[in-house]
């Protein structure tokens, strides 16, 4: 993410209670709402190697990658505003993205990714946000 170093100062950094995603797409909405463009390239410009911050590692999704993806992204879609889009981000995160991911999870046997998935779900329909109980030692594999 590249940030005008005026618009930073400007808005402030990121959300600490975001913690992990999510934040840059909120930091995103509130440069938009003081008058900053956004723009979005989907080329490739740098991949990650290794997900250390989430301890992906060898698999798709960590219990780490989970919860904060489940919490953070419900989280998101119940702050948008106006109603109308809060309505259907919040109804597309409940009704198809989770249902999907949890049969994905369900389907590769991994109780306890699936377990930080719904915990993170709960968390993020509580307002409870900041650093969540993850990360801890995971067993590898």
């Amino acid at each position: 993410m590249l940030v005008r170093a005026t618009a930073w100062h400007e808005l402030g950094g990121f959300r600490k209670d975001f913690f992990l995603y999510y934040e840059d797409a909120e930091w995103c909405l509130r440069a938009r709402g003081a008058g900053w463009r956004c723009r979005y390239l989907a080329e490739v410009l740098c991949r990650h190697r290794v997900s250390s911050s989430t301890q992906g590692g060898h698999r798709a999704l960590s219990p780490t990658s989970a919860y904060y993806r489940a919490r953070n992204q419900l989280r998101f879609a119940r702050e948008t505003t106006p109603r109308g889009k809060r309505l259907t981000r919040t109804a597309g995160v409940l009704f198809i993205w989770t249902p999907y991911l949890a049969w994905q999870l369900v389907r590769a046997h991994d109780r306890q990714t699936t377990r930080a998935y719904f915990q993170g779900l709960r968390d993020g329909l509580r307002g409870r946000m900041g650093k969540g109980p993850w990360p801890r030692a995971e067993p590898t594999r």
